[in-house]
């Protein structure tokens, strides 16, 4: 009775045995493929890089704005004498055929002046309009500018050269920043025996040098043909990320 029961005891343990060694031997590939797994998973990886490029262009459009403003004792009269000289203004502007499109007048507005000195009290109002004008033929540039010198007392501001093309060559100049991009990628994933796959994420960042003011303002017709026509320079700066393994 003793020997029986030693000898369930051992074939218990052997069962035991056997089955926990089972479990292990049948689990471990599991691991083992799964621990693969996420190595090829994140075998590729990204690379994040700059790209820079500048196109330099001749202008063909010149824009600028046309102030008109009166200030007088009464809203009425400074509302009338700046309608008047807007009529004048647009007259003018119609001997040099521009397209409808070319010449746009802009909102009124009235800015009443105070007498800070006299308990606020309003001493004034000024009045004033604005035309926005854009010219494809900048030769006429310096006559317009003489001839609404000639008819009034005019400001002219915000003068800014410009391309008649400047959509495709913001997408050209675009195009170059990413070439300059991926061949930086080429030659450090060449350099460190990776491969390039692809792109995978590009950001283009805020350029601010593409239209030029010529100037903020200007008050009289020599200052305001006093430019180079010259040429204007169009930038564009990426970032990019790329995919290599």
């Amino acid at each position: 009775m003793g020997s029986r029961s030693n000898l369930d005891l051992v074939l218990s343990r052997f069962i035991f045995i056997a089955t926990l060694a089972t479990l292990i031997f049948f689990q471990r590939p599991v691991f083992a493929q799964s621990a693969t797994q996420a190595f090829s998973l994140s075998g590729a990886h990204t690379l994040e890089l700059t790209g820079e490029a500048s196109l330099d262009v001749v202008p063909d459009e010149l824009s600028f704005l046309i102030v008109i403003d009166h200030t007088a004792e009464t809203m009425s009269k400074a509302y009338h004498h700046v309608e008047q000289q807007l009529g004048k203004v647009l007259a003018l502007l119609a001997d040099f055929d521009l397209p409808a499109t070319h010449i746009q007048a802009m909102d009124f507005s009235m800015r009443t002046l105070y007498d800070y000195q006299n308990t606020r009290s309003i001493k004034g109002y000024t009045a004033q309009r604005t035309v926005s004008v854009t010219l494809d033929d900048l030769l006429i540039y310096g006559e317009m500018i003489q001839a609404l010198s000639n008819a009034g007392s005019y400001r002219f501001e915000q003068l800014q050269l410009s391309s008649s093309n400047y959509p495709a060559l913001e997408q050209q100049a675009l195009t170059a920043a990413y070439q300059n991009a991926a061949e930086k990628a080429k030659a450090v994933l060449k350099a460190s025996n990776h491969t390039l796959l692809g792109l995978v994420h590009l950001t283009e960042l805020n350029n601010s040098n593409h239209r030029p003011y010529l100037a903020r303002s200007v008050s009289s017709a020599s200052d305001a043909t006093a430019f180079s026509q010259g040429s204007i320079s169009i930038s564009k700066k990426i970032i990019a990320h790329f995919e290599f393994k």
